[in-house]
């Protein structure tokens, strides 16, 4: 989920830059340094670069949430089924495809509500230190 994350911090920063003043004087003053320090051909560069970036933060970074947000799903149901196999649960007997699909749902369903748990506990904890 490396990707994901990159996609995710990317657009961030492209959101950050798009709407924040400070970081744009900050994006400024970086391509001089790098144009004055380096050279002004990848000053350039880079400010092609971080305008892309800008352009089409809201693309990428709905992608890699919903990229991100797959693979965590993805991580929770190989724990479930880690913990299956720890507890040596029986597999349960497959009736048909109905039965397939019917447990296939309830392993995402479940890794989802993990997921939506493992968030939601230490956002609704440090919302009850902040707002008493």
């Amino acid at each position: 989920s490396l990707f994901p994350l990159t996609l995710v911090l990317i657009a961030l920063y492209g959101v950050v830059v798009k709407y924040s003043p400070v970081a744009q004087a900050e994006r400024t003053q970086f391509l001089d340094g790098v144009g004055q320090a380096i050279s002004p051909w990848l000053a350039e560069q880079l400010g092609r670069l971080l305008s892309g970036v800008e352009e089409r933060a809201s693309t990428s970074g709905s992608l890699g949430l919903a990229l991100l947000a797959m693979t965590a799903l993805g991580m929770f149901v190989q724990f479930d089924q880690m913990v299956d196999r720890l507890w040596r649960k029986a597999p349960s007997p497959s009736a048909g495809w109905k039965r397939k699909i019917r447990d296939w749902l309830m392993q995402r369903l479940t890794a989802f509500l993990m997921l939506f748990w493992a968030l939601g506990l230490p956002l609704g904890l440090q919302a009850s230190y902040t707002y008493p």
